[in-house]
């Protein structure tokens, strides 16, 4: 009987084990369109949790680099979209004057529209440089790149 026991309780365990091991593949084609929005609402409280409680945070609004942050090879990490919205917007200006203007810096990397929490942009600041942050918020942490001095 304690031999039928632990044979039983050996096939238990093993198929806990196994079990185990096939739940961290999710098979994202075979769920429901309920479950799929389920999992992207868990992904995104969680993303949320990890990345909102940063000391770099950085809100929506207007920075003037040299005198409202310092310049720098950056990157910005959105941690909160704002309300019915489907993106966040990042734009750099070259001076007040391009600012008042409304002629961003364009096609180089530095004015993106980040869809989703988590999403990643790299930002190089000089000083006199105009950055605005509209529709949500996020962190900033500067970076220095290998090959800078």
């Amino acid at each position: 009987m304690k031999k039928l026991c632990a044979l039983f309780l050996a096939a238990v365990m093993s198929l806990i084990i196994v079990g185990t091991a096939f739940a961290a593949e999710v098979d994202l084609s075979s769920m429901s369109m309920d479950g799929l929005v389920a999992l992207r609402n868990d992904i995104t409280l969680e993303l949320e949790s990890r990345l909102i409680f940063d000391d770099n945070r950085i809100g929506e609004g207007i920075y003037i680099v040299g005198k409202d942050i310092r310049s720098g090879y950056y990157e910005f990490t959105v941690t909160q979209m704002a309300d019915n919205t489907s993106f966040v917007i990042i734009e750099l200006y070259e001076d007040q004057n391009h600012y008042d203007n409304k002629e961003k810096i364009n096609n180089d990397g530095n004015t993106g529209y980040l869809k989703s929490i988590g999403d990643m942009m790299s930002i190089n600041l000089s000083d006199g440089m105009i950055l605005t942050i509209r529709k949500g918020s996020g962190t900033i942490q500067e970076v220095k790149p290998a090959w800078a001095p």
